[in-house]
């Protein structure tokens, strides 16, 4: 049977007045209305019945999905609109990648008007008298192509300033197939790439084997709790056989790491707009209860998210390239925004410069990027993958 259902999500957040989601669209009786989401007590109203309207297309359907994320994390972090890019694909279709900072954007009063200028004044005092949000780069990206292909994304980059891991969320459809991933990067070496087929670790014989027990474990009781472990397996039963290895390498991915490909149906879309909800949702409880970290911890943060952008974005470049043609480079770029995202102290300043020496930290990246692209470094242990 086909039921039309109207779906409310709210945010998390007190202080976040919007709806987190408000979407409509047809389903048949699917099961990704069945699957428990993070946690659906706070997020889904029960479905209601509506009258009948257009249902909306499944690329519009993930968009909405998208932007309602979106919102509900700029809404509840307080962050201001820094770049938006669109562009029409030379192989035909539209792209606009959206991005969001904790700052607003400097601007030159010179050229403006006495009013205008008072305005922008007065907006930066407002500005300043709220907290600043511990995030360096929040970027949304959508491709439509006129073959019907898509691609919806989502990534938070948190500054080294707190350990909340960073996020990636993705949703898509390529011919008959719908393509999601989603990835909570953790902010340190954790070895999970040694998992065992039955869910441990290998036994310690190093020192460094000891230390990523003890992060692993830290991560754990922080974030990748036994809650957030049944959601994520829950999610990885419903895309079954579909799943595939992570968009970077596992060290760097984390536990929780979803990379699928489905066949195209109302179900699986349903599979794949909860996971966006679900992971944009849990991101925000664990931001939300996070404590900013010590200098040296900070300084730990900084090295490992620099190899961590760079990682990504040589993933993501092969990626959007192998779909989008050379279009797909310059999106990567806009999607990821600067290679440089710390936010730090004149205290921290002063120990980056101790650790890393002028420029050494683009440099590091740079090289990162370059080791990357030459397959030194594959962007998932094997070949690049395709979502």
């Amino acid at each position: 049977r086909c039921f039309f259902w109207t779906f409310i999500v709210m945010a998390p957040h007190q202080t976040c007045m919007r709806n987190f989601l408000f979407v409509s669209g047809t389903f048949t009786a699917c099961t990704a209305l069945q699957l428990p989401i993070w946690p659906r007590s706070r997020m889904l109203l029960p479905p209601q019945r509506m009258s009948a309207a257009p249902p909306l297309s499944p690329s519009s359907v993930i968009a909405k999905y998208q932007e309602a994320a979106r919102s509900a994390i700029v809404d509840a972090l307080g962050l201001f609109p820094c770049t938006s890019h669109s562009l029409t694909l030379n192989s035909g279709g539209e792209a606009i990648v959206q991005s969001f900072v904790s700052e607003p954007p400097k601007q030159d009063s010179g050229s403006l008007g006495l009013e205008e200028s008072r305005k922008m004044a007065s907006s930066e005092r407002s500005a300043s008298a709220k907290p600043k949000a511990e995030l360096a780069w929040l970027s949304t990206l959508s491709v439509i192509h006129r073959s019907g292909a898509c691609e919806h994304s989502l990534t938070c980059w948190c500054n080294p300033t707190i350990g909340v891991p960073h996020l990636y969320v993705a949703a898509g459809i390529d011919g008959d197939e719908l393509l999601m991933a989603f990835e909570f990067r953790p902010r340190a070496e954790a070895g999970y790439e040694t998992r065992l087929p039955d869910g441990t670790y290998p036994e310690p014989t190093s020192r460094e084997m000891f230390m990523q027990g003890s992060t692993r474990k830290e991560l754990e009781s922080l974030y990748f709790t036994p809650d957030a472990v049944a959601w994520y397996s829950t999610m990885v039963d419903a895309v079954g056989t579909g799943e595939r290895g992570p968009l970077i390498p596992k060290a760097f991915a984390g536990p929780l790491t979803l990379n699928a490909r489905l066949p195209l149906t109302d179900a699986s879309i349903g599979v794949a707009c909860e996971a966006v909800q679900a992971a944009a949702v849990l991101w925000l409880d664990w931001y939300q209860s996070a404590e900013r970290l010590d200098q040296r911890r900070t300084m730990l943060a900084f090295a490992h998210d620099t190899k961590v952008r760079a990682l990504s974005l040589s993933a993501i470049t092969v990626r959007l390239k192998a779909r989008f043609g050379d279009d797909g480079e310059f999106l990567a770029a806009a999607d990821a925004g600067p290679m440089d995202i710390a936010d730090r102290s004149t205290a921290q300043n002063a120990a980056a410069s101790s650790n890393f020496g002028e420029g050494e930290k683009d440099a590091t990246a740079t090289d990162m990027q370059i080791l990357a692209d030459r397959g030194t470094i594959p962007a998932d242990g094997n070949a690049p993958s395709s979502f």
